[in-house]
């Protein structure tokens, strides 16, 4: 038995905005049957991931009421021989649920410098992160428009 893991990642520049991105990530872990083709079956895999892939990137970038739902595909994903592995359900969480991080104090000072000499640039990134003020943001689109402001500032 051969077992197959394909992972595809796919991040292009957001069209709305100066700056940003969005991307998305798949990966899927199949196991091949005896007799079967590792070789059709991680090309079949590698075109499901980029179909998903691409589903979830006009996703993002287009109106939700605009986004067609994806219909199941005809037939089993895996073959009928080979059934999907057991999962256990996951442990308990301890403590504080699994979230982004939010936005950093030092981050919001380092944004805020640096919207001080590009002052229409605050709108473009609170609209691009969905979010009302700068304390709203995660770490994550914090760095992202920090790297962003410094690029443009060169």
């Amino acid at each position: 038995m051969i077992r197959l893991t394909a992972v595809l990642t796919k991040k292009i520049p957001h069209p709305a905005f100066e700056f940003g991105s969005i991307g998305a990530s798949f990966s899927l872990e199949v196991e091949c049957a005896s007799g079967q083709d590792p070789v059709l079956e991680s090309q079949r895999l590698f075109r499901q991931l980029d179909q998903a892939l691409e589903i979830e990137l006009q996703r993002q970038t287009t109106p939700a009421s605009a986004v067609p739902v994806p219909q199941a595909p005809a037939g089993p994903a895996r073959p009928s021989s080979n059934p999907p592995p057991a999962t256990a359900p996951a442990p308990p969480r301890q403590g504080r649920s699994r979230g982004p991080a939010p936005i950093t104090a030092s981050q919001i000072r380092l944004l805020e410098r640096l919207l001080s000499d590009q002052p229409g640039q605050r709108d473009a990134i609170l609209a691009h992160c969905q979010a009302q003020v700068l304390e709203h943001l995660t770490c994550k689109q914090g760095s992202e428009a920090i790297d962003a402001l410094k690029g443009a500032a060169r």
